[in-house]
């Protein structure tokens, strides 16, 4: 589902995969602090997009 959303974006299949495993790292490095799965979902998708709008 992300890796579809990054790809729409970006037209590209690496790019798409750099971003997704950015967001990944981003989490890892920073999770955000109530990880209910509602709030994760939204953490994961307002980071993608972050990353989308800035690259």
């Amino acid at each position: 589902m992300l890796y579809r959303r990054m790809l729409r974006a970006t037209g590209d299949h690496a790019a798409s995969e750099n971003l997704v495993q950015e967001v990944a790292i981003r989490l890892v490095q920073r999770p955000p602090l109530d990880a209910s799965e509602a709030r994760l979902r939204t953490w994961i998708h307002v980071a993608a997009r972050n990353l989308i709008v800035n690259n």
